[in-house]
């Protein structure tokens, strides 16, 4: 059996070549995920029992401290509402910031009938990560007003940059 092997063999000018032009431009920064994704349950008695109907609000504070709610879910009967996302804002090539761990804050309420409230500040949300909160509400007692407040302290990373 006999191949027909048709190759060209033609010299190259170099004229005829595309040269790679050199620059002094920096790459352009490469794609980070912006969304991250929050996960809640909300339970009560140590997280033995679901609560229903909780009202969860997601928010976060402007420069103004006036609060601009980004998502409101209600509870199903077993405490938990749909996965969300959440913008991730960052900027890669600013030099304050950390430059292995970039994420957002936010803060979030969780209202309930017959149960203390309870709020988180500060909560972190990472690119292309769930983060997972579990709350557990507190049964109201009569005569007695007062609500839990959670703040999550800067880390060293934060304090460090």
């Amino acid at each position: 059996m006999r191949r027909n092997n048709n190759f060209n063999n033609k010299k190259q000018n170099i004229n005829d070549v595309n040269l790679l032009e050199v620059s002094n431009e920096q790459p352009p920064p490469i794609s980070q995920p912006t969304i991250g994704f929050l996960a809640v349950g909300v339970f009560t008695a140590l997280g033995a029992l679901p609560v229903k109907n909780a009202s969860i609000t997601v928010y976060s504070i402007n420069e103004n401290k006036e609060e601009h709610v980004i998502h409101h879910r209600i509870t199903d009967d077993s405490g938990r509402i749909p996965d969300m996302e959440l913008n991730v804002f960052y900027d890669p090539q600013n030099p304050f910031v950390s430059k292995e761990f970039y994420f957002s804050t936010y803060n979030l309420r969780v209202q309930a009938q017959n149960y203390y409230p309870q709020n988180i500040q500060n909560f972190r949300v990472f690119p292309g990560v769930k983060t997972n909160l579990k709350i557990n509400l507190i049964p109201l007692i009569q005569g007695y007003e007062s609500q839990e407040n959670i703040v999550i302290p800067p880390s060293p990373i934060d304090i460090s940059n």
